[in-house]
């Protein structure tokens, strides 16, 4: 299993936002950037500019919706990824509403603040400090890496397709996704979140979400624990940890629904770390 886990290669699609989340509170840390400040200071000319900031987007509160994207090949450039995501992403009036869009604006604000492409800043923020050589941007992968496939994609002419299909659409998740990675990288990665290596634990009120069912920074908050959860294109991932007990469960599957997924992240978490023979159940978000 150790084995598996080392070298099975997935895609981790929303779990890739909280990268997004570190480097902004880095850049917040460094004075560089404020929770408060309006999105039209970089995006002059989106609706309801003025009423946005960086908070809304983090939570997404600001009332985007992710577009009808539609692109005959994959988009080269990050400047232009960001660029197409917003000519076709749709404003409405600031509220709760899940969309990658929001993780896409933050990219090109980290693009625009660092002068430095975001894939650059998650190198050298995460990926290098934690030495976690086997998560790679999609278009570094090595080759004969073990990529995971979906049960449907079963010969060589269909992974063919897939990742064809795949490249086209971690192009316009800048921010969002983009990146494979193994459990035992990812794992290694929670680890050092809770360790307070990429966030300083001082700071661990500012970054993880506050109130029960609250979502922030890539996070769901319930009662003290941390979850996330993700579903696309066939693969399903889950994750659960708890800052303050030092513990943490990661489930990545291929052929596993993701309400399943979750649940079973959170019943490994539970019987993992029960302090008593009396188990108490995490509620599902």
């Amino acid at each position: 299993m150790t084995n598996l886990m080392n070298t099975l290669s997935f895609k981790l699609d929303q779990f890739k936002k909280i990268f997004t989340a570190i480097i902004i509170q880095k850049l917040i840390e460094e004075g560089k950037l404020n929770i408060r400040t309006p999105l039209s200071k970089f995006y002059p000319g989106i609706p309801y500019g003025d009423k946005l900031t960086i908070w809304n987007l983090l939570t997404h509160t600001s009332g985007i919706v992710d577009g009808n994207y539609k692109k005959i090949r994959a988009i080269a450039g990050e400047q232009d990824q960001v660029n197409y995501v917003r000519q076709h992403m749709i404003s409405t009036p600031p509220h709760y509403i899940y969309a990658s869009a929001n993780y896409s604006l933050l990219a090109g604000i980290i693009i625009q603040v660092t002068q430095e492409s975001y894939k650059q800043n998650v190198i050298d923020d995460i990926l290098q400090p934690l030495h976690l050589n086997d998560t790679y941007f999609y278009q570094d992968i090595p080759e004969g890496t073990n990529l995971v496939y979906p049960p449907y994609v079963k010969t060589h002419l269909q992974q063919a397709f897939f990742n064809y299909d795949i490249k086209k659409q971690m192009s316009l998740l800048i921010g969002a996704g983009q990146i494979y990675s193994t459990p035992a990288d990812y794992f290694k990665f929670l680890n050092a979140l809770i360790e307070g290596q990429l966030i300083p634990k001082q700071d661990f009120s500012l970054f993880f979400p506050l109130h029960n069912h609250d979502y922030y920074n890539g996070l769901y908050s319930y009662y003290g624990n941390y979850q996330a959860g993700g579903s696309k294109n066939g693969y399903n991932l889950s994750f659960v940890i708890n800052p303050t007990k030092h513990t943490r469960t990661v489930v990545f599957s291929s052929n596993y629904m993701l309400v399943p997924n979750k649940m079973l992240a959170s019943q490994i978490f539970v019987i993992a770390n029960r302090e008593s023979d009396k188990i108490h159940w995490l509620p599902q978000y």
